[in-house]
């Protein structure tokens, strides 16, 4: 069996690695200090196709799957675990939604 990434793989691993340690390391402290979060991050990793990305392209997500997810999170949470919660939980529960909701549901 081949475990090997795929080179399309391979390039969402660099890209959120980039994101991650572009964004997160200057203001975790700070966050974490003041218990707050600066919701232009959140955006711009939603900009970036980082977060719902296992949503299927018909309801606006990216159409992976939750492997690339895992390795998004993988990335996010090696530089910075409070902030990469922070961005990618925002997504709890919409893996059920996309496994088992109606199609009324994943429209919303």
């Amino acid at each position: 069996m081949d475990f090997t990434l795929s080179k399309e793989q391979q390039d969402i691993v660099k890209a959120a690695r980039k994101f991650a340690h572009g964004e997160f390391p200057d203001r975790a402290l700070e966050f974490d200090r003041e218990e707050k979060f600066d919701l232009k991050i959140w955006k711009k990793a939603c900009d970036l196709g980082f977060v719902g990305v296992f949503i299927e392209e018909k309801y606006d997500g990216a159409g992976y799957g939750f492997f690339e997810h895992c390795l998004i999170n993988e990335e996010f949470w090696a530089v910075e675990p409070g902030m990469a919660a922070q961005v990618l939980s925002t997504t709890f529960g919409a893996e059920l939604v996309q496994l088992f909701g109606t199609e009324t549901q994943k429209l919303d």
